[in-house]
């Protein structure tokens, strides 16, 4: 997009991208109530202390808000947010009910 080769329309996510602000969400191109984007997770197995857990949440949200490591992010087309466990946990809910909503009405199915 930088370079003009393609041309962005529009963000999947709620708000506008630190990386490309000049390209509006999806509701202000005009398709209100669209949401999708990319995201990534650390998760552990089931079952491990909740003091491991939260060490580690703690370690994460510290560590991307370095600025050296926010900054790398952001090279890397990564826009870093930062969520506590259950926010990550709710996060997998609400996708998983959304795109599986989407799947089951598009009658896709794993070959």
């Amino acid at each position: 997009m930088k370079s003009g080769r393609v041309r962005g329309l529009a963000v999947g996510s709620t708000k506008r991208s630190q990386l490309l602000p000049e390209l509006p969400t999806m509701a202000e191109a005009g398709v209100p109530g669209f949401e999708g984007y990319s995201w990534l997770a650390i998760v552990m197995p089931a079952g491990v202390p909740k003091e491991i857990v939260t060490k580690m949440q703690d370690e994460v949200l510290r560590i991307i808000e370095l600025p050296d490591v926010k900054e790398k992010m952001l090279a890397g087309g990564l826009e870093p947010l930062p969520l506590t466990a259950p926010q990550v946990a709710e996060l997998f809910r609400t996708e998983m009910a959304k795109w599986g909503k989407v799947i089951k009405q598009a009658g896709l199915k794993i070959e």
